[in-house]
């Protein structure tokens, strides 16, 4: 979003972006993208929370909400809602009444069919956990260090660390991130976030997009 309107500011600074999030509140990095859309994009973003999404007109550029009502645009990206795709729920790893796979966190088994590893983002994420490119990266380091394991007869890593760092590019050669540690909790069986690790940028700069740039060449 922040890309679009850097783009919007150069090419049509007259355009607005209507940003309707069904969530009751941004949930990374909240208060860097409010202050960023205030203090560079003035009157261009307006964020919209709790926008219950009924419809969406066949043409694509009209769309309704509950609370607000119908809403017409020149450009509408309507984001469904998430959830593990039709295969791993036409293969019963998803619950009956869930939207995830919940896993073993110690080796991304599936809970539900055993013998079956699930990554990425079609897992229930622990507290903490977001579905990132980072994240994923460092749960198939945890599945693949179970699955040598057990081919050794052993059992898996039992207190796995994994980290994640989210970058966000809000203009050519700006970005942002926020970073964060969760360890395997034996007794909740589950990743919780490590006290007092990771951090969040204080404001964009060009330094953290050098930085961003080597995380994309290195997670390559």
């Amino acid at each position: 979003m922040s890309l679009v309107a850097h783009y919007l500011s150069r090419n049509n600074p007259k355009g607005k972006i209507l940003l309707f999030d069904s969530n009751p509140d941004i949930l990374a990095k909240r208060g860097l993208f409010l202050s960023l859309w205030r203090e560079r994009y003035p009157g261009m973003v307006t964020y919209d929370p709790n926008a219950e999404l009924t419809a969406v007109a066949a043409d694509g550029l009209e769309i309704d909400f509950a609370a607000r009502g119908k809403v017409t645009a020149d450009l509408v990206n309507v984001i469904p809602p998430q959830r593990a795709p039709a295969l791993l729920r036409d293969a019963g790893l998803v619950p009956a009444k869930g939207n995830w796979v919940p896993v073993d966190f110690l080796s991304h088994e599936s809970t539900v069919v055993p013998g079956i590893r699930v990554l990425g983002d079609s897992i229930a994420s622990a507290p903490g956990l977001p579905k990132s490119a980072h994240m994923a990266s460092q749960s198939g380091k945890v599945c693949a260090a179970a699955i040598a394991a057990r081919s050794r007869g052993l059992p898996p890593p039992a207190e796995p660390v994994i980290a994640n760092t989210c970058e966000s590019f809000v203009g050519a050669d700006q970005a942002m991130h926020v970073a964060g540690v969760c360890r395997y909790d034996a007794g909740k069986r589950t990743m919780t976030p490590v006290a007092g690790a990771g951090g969040l940028s204080k404001a964009p700069t060009a330094v953290e997009a050098l930085h961003a740039i080597g995380w994309v060449y290195n997670i390559l």
